[in-house]
């Protein structure tokens, strides 16, 4: 079975199904993971979780492959009741006091999505939890369709919509640029000859534009010569698909390459440390926000956020655990903003954070909840473990007339904090300066 989540849940936080038969490393795991604002409902043993599952269902299921008495192969053969209860099967995190073959090939024959040894990093296991509910959270693929035919292209048109992508149709070329623009699509599709020019000449056109350069490119035509399918691909295409082509072929070829285009553009555009935003990738989506903002009348907030005595960090406990520290609160980040905040890597242990519809007081209560729930975290090194703190300030698009502007001002309001003490959010005040 494929992992599923449900399509009922509405809740704003995640649930996650822990089966642990140990008491300690229970309760140390559902603490460890409430921090990160997951609510976790501890079983320690199939029989209590198939008995919870029939009241909820949960996002995420966690369990230890070497529950007491049970053998790896065992433990994956002890979850089919569960899944078959539900009628799909959860995305499966399984931990292990052993990491030898045998344990490692019955989850992988179990279908589990990951795979930690104990002792288990509370971080790591939070970001493996949030990379499994990320997909839930997955924006349908957008494709431009350009084809003279409009009664092909609209058919291509609801098809793509009915596989659950978000597709628009041009039946005319010289519209396709400003479709571009309009809804900066995953894939392009393109009818190879049309009565005001080829396909292939029209994406040689559309390739002269950066933005457009790695566009996935989609041929459609009739031609079933071989030389010229390569001749067309030669010429700035990725794919070509002879018509005429089946629904079936159609949905799948195109969701597999816009998948692709979109795993390679979240790779160049996300730090590799965090998979945040990059630092020129969020002051880019801070112009469109405020540019957004100003044009619909509507108020939008920025915060730059900083880890306070940072190098102590990693003077003390070394630059591995320095990076797992910065994971660690990209993660909270993440988990604790609302869904259409962005979040970028700044530089070092700084982040910035941009907010949509979000004035600069709403902004100051979302980074104080972060802000606490981060202080409150442990981390563990060699038998000892300590805590880390963070400032931030934040600023709203009422008091600044463009992006720059807004980056200052929480620059600003950050250093208030820092200066005030730390361990605080502050807001720009223009009486202050900052």
């Amino acid at each position: 079975m494929t992992p599923t989540f449900p399509a009922s849940n509405q809740r704003d936080y995640a649930r996650i199904l822990l089966i642990e038969d140990e008491q300690f490393i229970g309760d140390e795991l559902s603490k460890g993971l409430s921090q990160f604002g997951y609510e976790v409902i501890h079983c320690k043993s199939f029989a209590a979780a198939e008995l919870f599952i029939r009241a909820e269902a949960p996002d995420v299921l966690i369990v230890d492959i070497m529950l007491s008495g049970h053998h790896p192969v065992d433990s994956t053969e002890a979850l089919l009741p569960l899944f078959n209860r539900l009628g799909y099967r959860l995305p499966t995190i399984f931990l292990t006091g052993r990491g030898d073959f045998s344990a490692r090939l019955a989850a992988a024959q179990a279908g589990g999505e990951a795979f930690l040894t104990k002792p288990v990093d509370i971080a790591i296991l939070a970001g493996r939890v949030e990379m499994l509910l990320r997909e839930r959270e997955h924006p349908p693929y957008r494709v431009l369709i350009v084809d003279d035919d409009e009664i092909l292209a609209e058919h291509y048109r609801q098809t793509l919509e009915a596989a659950g992508m978000l597709a628009e149709k041009v039946c005319r070329p010289q519209e396709t640029l400003a479709a571009l623009q309009h809804l900066h699509p995953d894939l392009l599709i393109v009818d190879s000859y049309m009565p005001d020019c080829k396909g292939s000449d029209l994406a040689l056109a559309i390739r002269y534009e950066d933005a457009w350069m790695s566009l996935p490119i989609v041929y459609l035509s009739a031609e079933d010569d071989l030389d010229e399918q390569v001749n067309a691909l030669n010429n700035g295409g990725d794919d070509f698909l002879t018509k005429p082509i089946s629904d079936i072929r159609l949905v799948a070829t195109v969701r597999a390459r816009a998948a692709r285009a979109r795993k390679v553009s979240e790779l160049m555009s996300q730090d590799s440390l965090t998979g945040l935003l990059k630092h020129s990738n969020i002051k880019e989506r801070l112009v469109q926000e405020v540019e957004r903002a100003h044009r619909h009348d509507k108020v939008m907030a920025m915060a730059m956020v900083d880890m306070d005595h940072f190098k102590r960090v990693n003077d003390t406990w070394g630059h591995p655990m320095g990076d797992q520290v910065i994971k660690t609160l990209a993660h909270l980040l993440r988990q604790r903003l609302r869904r259409q905040d962005s979040i970028g890597r700044y530089g070092g242990e700084e982040f910035a954070v941009v907010l949509p519809e979000c004035d600069a007081a709403d902004a100051m209560r979302l980074l104080d909840d972060v802000r606490q729930r981060f202080g409150e975290i442990r981390f563990s090194h060699k038998g000892q473990s300590f805590t880390v703190t963070l400032s931030a300030g934040v600023a709203d698009s009422g008091q600044c007339d463009d992006a720059q502007s807004l980056l200052a001002a929480s620059d600003a309001a950050l250093y208030v904090a820092k200066d005030s003490g730390r361990n605080q959010v502050r807001r720009f005040a223009d009486k202050e300066g900052g």
